[in-house]
């Protein structure tokens, strides 16, 4: 990567929603290239879906307290979504291919689930407070977006469940709690005593040493609509042991798409777009700013955004209320009237996204430097009538 008279160490991009008012900071002196931008590729499934990983259950039972009552129309509006969304949801038949722990259970090999929901009773509106101090409102998993609230309020269903497989390993009838945040992905775990389990699979639940199947399960509008995982665990485990992992073993996993982490959908395709999410508006809606300015003497700087169609995943259980996150790698050209500017920076590109409407997106490269503030350069711009600048 070259420049021509100036190197750029660090910048931040950003254009916003038309009624979003951008922030600004003061320039520092313009430090000179060092290294490449960094970038977070690590992807973790959502804990609410590991049958083995009671961190989060752990933490809300720990600092929530709630109170339920009968939904109501004016949880709509606190919610983002209606009971009779939720309703729809999870109700009827799912079906997913899991994909067995060969050294847990079954041989390795994969079976298909079918899991059919009859809802019982009435939806309820799920009240929760935070009551321990030191713990965030919010909390992310990995780069897909994942974004929760540690004490969310939700939507709550009693119903019932037949999980069979046609070979046999599940054949279970269970009552069970559905739960919600987001309208458009449910999630439930139940345990069922080995003693219970009426399929083969019992077998393997015994054979662990353990006591009893959980299976947390997500539901969604994606995919065959169903993921999860199931585990051998002990009814009687300490909290310590829960927290660890330790006491419970992985049987097998059902994802909605191979590559992506329980919790998260991919987006393969520039085009591809989900929960008002796609790289393409992302890419349209940064080139929309350019020219910008340099802001010591004026000159245009032309900007140009790519990126190269590449999977990345989001996460589709993100309560509805929170935005919705996308994150990718891609470049940057810049070229300056002056000449003073020209090259390619490698950026890294996100965008955020509220009810399906595109809010925010961003494109930030940072670069080991030497420079006298937190963030060296930072440069502000939007699509439409406040002249942009950025920091030379």
């Amino acid at each position: 990567m070259s420049f021509r008279f100036l190197s750029l160490s660090a910048m931040f991009l950003v254009a916003c929603s038309a009624d979003e008012e951008p922030a600004s900071s003061d320039l520092g002196t313009p430090p000179s290239l060092s290294a490449g931008p960094q970038s977070n590729t690590q992807t973790v499934p959502s804990e609410w879906l590991l049958a083995c990983g009671g961190t989060i259950r752990q933490l809300s039972a720990g600092v929530c307290s709630k109170t339920e009552r009968p939904a109501s129309s004016e949880d709509e509006g606190t919610l983002g979504f209606n009971a009779a969304a939720f309703l729809q949801l999870i109700s009827g038949e799912h079906r997913a291919r899991v994909s067995w722990d060969s050294r847990a259970a079954a041989g390795g090999r994969s079976s298909e689930l079918v899991l059919t929901v009859q809802p019982r009773g009435d939806v309820r509106f799920v009240d929760q407070t935070m009551v321990a101090s030191g713990h965030s409102q919010t909390f992310t998993f990995g780069n897909t977006g994942g974004r929760y609230y540690t004490c969310g309020d939700q939507l709550a269903v009693d119903a019932e469940l037949n999980l069979m497989m046609p070979d046999g390993t599940l054949n279970e009838t269970l009552q069970a709690t559905i739960e919600t945040e987001s309208g458009t992905h449910a999630r439930l775990l139940v345990n069922v005593p080995s003693s219970e389990v009426a399929g083969t699979l019992r077998v393997d639940v015994e054979r662990a040493g353990a006591d009893q199947l959980t299976l947390a399960l997500g539901i969604t509008q994606l995919g065959g609509g169903l993921e999860g995982s199931l585990g051998a665990s002990h009814s009687e485990g300490s909290a310590d042991l829960e927290r660890s992992g330790s006491g419970c073993s992985t049987l097998g996993s059902f994802r909605l798409a191979e590559g992506c982490p329980l919790g998260a959908y991919p987006l393969s395709d520039l085009d591809d777009e989900l929960l008002g999410l796609s790289l393409a508006s992302v890419l349209e809606r940064l080139n929309a700013t350019s020219p910008t300015t340099l802001n010591d003497n004026g000159a245009p700087l032309e900007l140009t955004f790519s990126a190269e169609p590449a999977r990345q995943c989001v996460s589709v259980d993100t309560p509805a209320t929170l935005p919705s996150v996308l994150m990718f790698p891609g470049s940057v050209a810049l070229e300056s009237s002056d000449g003073r500017v020209g090259g390619t920076l490698e950026v890294q590109l996100s965008a955020e996204a509220v009810n399906g409407s595109l809010q925010v997106v961003k494109a930030a490269s940072e670069y080991l430097t030497t420079c006298r503030l937190p963030i060296c350069d930072i440069s502000t711009l939007t699509p439409s009538t406040t002249p942009p600048t950025i920091g030379t």
